[in-house]
């Protein structure tokens, strides 16, 4: 029996968009693979590759019409070690509003989870 949440609120394109349990799922039998949101965290990352993420034309967006969001993911994310799927479980409520507002701006998810 598949327990997976499953997508159920579709967007205008016709995608859906996460629930929260939906966009925090974490598949027990695969703790490899971390969360469903895969690397969206790297938005708020302080790395190169957090750094090219931020450069994108959504992030940018986001970035300019939620500044104190923006900053406030960075500078909890800025405190990390790793990034396994236990050491995102506390952002994952922060890291679902700013999902919420960033899916506006890409016709898919996977633009965001990539």
């Amino acid at each position: 029996m598949d327990t997976e949440p499953r997508p159920t609120s579709p967007t205008p394109e016709g995608e859906p968009i996460l629930s929260f349990e939906e966009f925090s799922y974490r598949d027990p039998k695969r703790p490899d693979i971390g969360v469903r949101y895969d690397n969206f965290f790297a938005y708020f990352d302080d790395s190169p590759w957090g750094e090219s993420r931020r450069k994108t034309p959504h992030y940018q967006k986001f970035a300019s019409e939620n500044p104190e969001m923006a900053a406030s993911l960075c500078a909890k994310m800025k405190g990390l070690t790793e990034y396994t799927s236990e050491a995102l479980k506390d952002f994952d409520k922060d890291l679902y509003e700013a999902y919420l507002v960033m899916r506006k701006y890409v016709s898919k998810n996977g633009d965001l989870f990539s």
